[in-house]
């Protein structure tokens, strides 16, 4: 799952970083010649039109009627060509940028994991705290833009009727299973190059802490500005929001577009994408690697080579399956991929893992406490 979707998202925000390294981002105007249709509507196109309509009527909320934000068709028509694939039968052909991109992202995790934890634990220094500054680069800017209040309020605002819902505790449960990593086998992967008695205790609550406030911190960055482009359309806050890659690739893209030194901010937000991306790729792939390693002989497991040969092995495996997000319908792959994550069937295995991780924890306790 790692290998087939988060690692193409990464590609994707690489992507967007090198497109960003420009005095003009490509996603704020509309060019028919690059595939854009003429329902796209660039900034200075929607500015007018809420323009308009605000004098009109000041009262009713601005909407698009059968438009596109510029942003939207630049993902999907430009980047994607989603438009030449009708669904899962026909791939379309393949898009030779994002194929580069998904190389370059599993040779920066080659690079970063062929000697195990004593380059990965170095490298994991730069994409763990960096995300930090620049997240708060981004907050700090996203405060000052007029607007901001109102979505960080949008976000903060308790809805006290949503905890009779099950569904708001089901997607809250999946969310802290896969933002803590829990029945992903990552942290038991790393866990195995700790000393024997390491305190994991301690490292369980500073991890659970750590997430909860990163998670908060990187919501109200997230809606400062959608604050801001709900402000700038004359639209209710949660008529911008969105899930997935409408949100990071869509809608804060247009957001950033509209802001003074625009390509500097783009390259910041996906800089920060890209360094949560390869943080997410090392985790998982480091399960597999692990695993595997503990079932070879220990003759094999000493060749000087073996780590690089079996990281190559696997990340060359997994780069290869992920090409086939390179093609038109990678979108189509990817949302039926997060669909099955959002629905539960994939947090319903980890249900069981994770159960049987307890029981083998309490027999390995009980077995333990007796030779002592």
């Amino acid at each position: 799952m790692v290998a087939f979707y988060y690692n193409t998202v990464t590609a994707w925000s690489l992507y967007f970083f090198l497109a960003s390294i420009t005095d003009k981002l490509p996603w704020t105007h509309c060019d028919t010649r690059r595939g854009n249709t003429a329902d796209c509507v660039s900034y200075a196109t929607l500015t007018a039109q809420v323009a308009n309509h605000t004098a009109e009527n000041n009262a009713t909320p601005f909407a698009l009627h059968n438009q596109t934000l510029a942003s939207t068709e630049y993902f999907e028509r430009v980047v994607l060509s989603m438009q030449q694939s009708t669904g899962l039968d026909d791939l379309g052909p393949m898009r030779w940028q994002i194929v580069g991109c998904t190389v370059v992202t599993f040779l920066i995790l080659y690079t970063a994991m062929r000697h195990g934890v004593k380059t990965s634990g170095k490298v994991v220094y730069v994409t763990a705290l960096c995300p930090y500054v620049l997240l708060f680069v981004l907050l700090f800017n996203g405060i000052t833009l007029e607007g901001s209040k109102q979505g960080i309020l949008y976000f903060i605002r308790p809805r006290f009727e949503k905890l009779s819902e099950m569904k708001v505790w089901a997607n809250a449960a999946i969310q802290i299973f896969f933002s803590t990593g829990a029945g992903f086998g990552a942290h038991i992967a790393y866990a195995t190059y700790n000393p024997t008695q390491y305190n994991c205790y301690r490292d369980c609550i500073i991890t659970s802490i750590v997430n909860s406030v990163t998670s908060i911190f990187a919501g109200i960055t997230v809606f400062a500005y959608l604050g801001y482009l709900a402000h700038l359309m004359h639209s209710p806050v949660e008529s911008v929001t969105g899930e997935g890659p409408g949100l990071v690739f869509q809608v804060y893209p247009f957001a950033i577009g509209t802001l003074p030194w625009a390509p500097f901010w783009a390259v910041t937000f996906f800089l920060l994408l890209i360094m949560l991306g390869l943080d997410s790729g090392m985790g998982g792939l480091e399960s597999v690697i692990t695993a595997l390693t503990d079932m070879m002989p220990m003759n094999l497991i000493k060749y000087k080579h073996f780590r690089p040969l079996l990281t190559l092995f696997i990340l060359g495996s997994a780069c290869t399956v992920a090409m086939v997000n390179a093609t038109s319908v990678s979108m189509v792959l990817s949302c039926s991929s997060d669909v099955g994550r959002t629905n539960g069937h994939i947090y319903e295995h980890r249900k069981v893992i994770l159960l049987f991780e307890c029981f083998g924890l309490v027999i390995y306790t009980s077995c333990s406490f007796h030779v002592q």
